[in-house]
């Protein structure tokens, strides 16, 4: 209703102190929205709803598995994020 005087910020604030993959998975929030900011969205969702499978061991594993076919979305780029944590530079 107000396109020119409401703009959402989404901020990733890593509580690393209850949460043990909280940053890897911001990171891997980051490398998804650098490739398709639309997909971010998707990805955001799943993330959240599959938080009781995720472990940080298996992290990257669920994520490239998240990736299989989604559009506008490179597994290889994402695979070199993920281990270069290169969107951890936009995590606070």
């Amino acid at each position: 209703a107000y396109p020119t005087q409401v703009r959402l910020y989404f901020k990733d604030l890593p509580l690393e102190s209850i949460h043990p993959w909280a940053k890897a998975g911001a990171n891997a929030g980051r490398c998804v929205f650098r490739q398709n900011a639309l997909a971010f969205w998707d990805f955001h969702d799943w993330i959240f709803d599959k938080q009781a499978e995720i472990k940080p061991e298996n992290l990257r594993e669920k994520v490239m598995e998240w990736s299989q076919g989604k559009a506008g979305i490179d597994k290889d780029q994402l695979a070199v994020c993920l281990d270069k944590q290169g969107g951890l530079r936009d995590v606070q």
